[in-house]
């Protein structure tokens, strides 16, 4: 019986302990985007901000590949985003702590979505 509550108590730490280091800090930090390629044609972005200027961009991420995640100040923008010969245009306003995702999906359309840096997650 002793040692089912050394058991018990090691797992219960363990847990609390792990649900502690899952929380990530996001300390105001600059948002970030990136495409996640899987469709059949080669993507690039270019990340314009509301004066018109390219800010960041990502070139030729290959089907099947997802792009490194580039750094954008927070504000409007405009991304140009080229799926094979065509142009998309999609309006984005970018905050800090978020991470935002361009999803190329299997039929060459895509989706933006994005993600909270500040919400706690589970690490295993």
């Amino acid at each position: 019986m002793k040692t089912i509550k050394y058991v018990f108590i090691i797992l219960l730490f363990s847990l609390i302990s792990m649900l502690m280091n899952s929380c990530q800090d996001c300390e105001g930090e600059n948002p970030e985007i990136r495409i996640s390629n899987n469709g059949t044609l080669t993507t690039s972005v270019l990340i314009n901000n509301t004066s018109g200027n390219t800010v960041n961009s990502i070139n030729n991420v290959q089907s099947g590949t997802i792009s490194a995640f580039k750094s954008c100040p927070t504000g409007g923008y405009t991304l140009i985003i080229k799926i094979g010969n065509s142009n998309h245009v999609y309006s984005l306003n970018m905050s800090k702590c978020y991470y935002y995702d361009i999803k190329i999906k299997a039929d060459n359309t895509y989706e933006v979505s994005s993600i909270n840096r500040e919400l706690p997650r589970v690490k295993i």
